[in-house]
């Protein structure tokens, strides 16, 4: 017979009897009652917990990764933030060593360039994938400056211009110079509040 739902009304005794249990649950055929078609939920969650995307599983090819790109990016562009992070979230599970997914995940969120642990990890993973982007380590840059990390700020604005050097992205310079400016400006304003006290 089976158990009833934990709920915040079930007794203690019996939520810690349900937990316990061991539950036989066919994942592929509550996936297609779902509406997942043919695809394999067991294969799904298998390519989740191996990080590998869902691309493959899902029989995606790339022209749905590419459309969808287009989409974020145009979401971005026009501050549709919400649209935007919804749909790099699903092109970082599609396929989730696209460093370009990453970055975009990290610059659509509602607070850039600040967000906290979010942001960072974003671009954490971006940075993991190719160090070498230098987009990633402008962006990188930008962040840490708004967080008020100035030492970490300079690392990678240093790493920006040393990749500019092998893989120069021209229309990246101009905001890089503003960006240097301003790490400027916030390492002797700090100065002063260190001199202050």
């Amino acid at each position: 017979m089976p158990l009833a739902p934990v709920t915040d009304n079930t007794p203690a005794s019996a939520a810690s009897e349900d937990q316990s249990g061991e539950v036989d649950v066919n994942l592929d055929a509550v996936f297609r009652a779902l509406g997942g078609g043919d695809v394999s939920a067991q294969a799904v969650l298998e390519a989740i917990k191996s990080r590998q995307g869902l691309s493959a599983v899902l029989k995606a090819d790339g022209k749905l990764e590419k459309v969808l790109y287009q989409f974020a990016y145009q979401a971005l562009h026009l501050q549709q933030k919400a649209s935007a992070k919804e749909q790099f979230e699903v092109l970082c599970l599609l396929n989730p060593n696209n460093v370009e997914y990453w970055l975009g995940l990290a610059l659509s969120h509602a607070d850039w360039p600040l967000g906290g642990g979010d942001v960072k990890r974003s671009l954490r993973k971006a940075k993991l994938l190719d160090e070498a982007h230098p987009a990633v380590a402008l962006r990188f840059a930008e962040h840490c400056l708004w967080s008020r990390e100035l030492d970490e700020a300079t690392v990678e604005l240093v790493r920006f211009y040393q990749l500019m050097k092998v893989r120069p992205v021209p229309e990246l310079i101009e905001y890089s110079k503003r960006l240097a400016f301003a790490l400027e400006a916030q390492k002797k304003s700090a100065a002063r509040d260190r001199d202050v006290s």
